[in-house]
């Protein structure tokens, strides 16, 4: 039998976008970054989306299959207008290589971590610009429904044969 070879995928991404000074990235190789301070809030605004870019462009440059978010693409629910148009460019790069985007969303881009209320990265996906992953809940636990393009909304996704559950 044919065992399909496993999908590239960039190793993570937590982008953070509108990071207040106390948090941030640091760039360890083109496909990774660790958590450090920012500087006491001397980097510019800026940086978080120069990283964000820059591991996109490597995903892009290695032919990555899927490009993954894992939670927190903003730093706080509530996003400024600059923030979003980052986050948007990037995306679009992506969609534009072909290389489709699979997001859950983190504490960070919620109101309330149990909030029901829409979020950003929900906006995004209306864009078309990635899928973000979320289960339902009713009175006998998560209902877990595929990903729908029309709908956009779905716990799950199958690409390339393997299947990304949202938590």
């Amino acid at each position: 039998p044919v065992v399909p070879s496993p999908p590239r995928l960039p190793r993570r991404c937590r982008a953070h976008h509108g990071s207040r000074p106390w948090s941030g990235w640091q760039r360890i190789d083109r496909r990774s970054v660790l958590g450090r301070r920012r500087l006491d809030g001397r980097l510019p605004d800026e940086d978080m989306a120069t990283a964000f870019r820059s591991i996109a462009r490597a995903a892009i440059e290695d032919k990555a299959d899927v490009f993954l978010i894992a939670g927190d693409l903003f730093d706080r629910a509530q996003v400024e207008p600059g923030h979003l148009r980052q986050a948007q460019g990037v995306l679009m790069l992506l969609k534009e290589a072909g290389i489709p985007v699979v997001a859950i969303e983190g504490n960070h881009d919620k109101h309330f971590v149990s909030s029901h209320q829409p979020t950003w990265v929900q906006y995004l996906a209306q864009d078309g610009l990635l899928a973000v992953l979320r289960p339902v809940f009713n009175e006998q636990g998560a209902v877990l429904d595929q990903w729908n393009p029309e709908t956009h909304a779905g716990a799950w996704i199958e690409l390339k044969g393997v299947r990304f559950v949202g938590a």
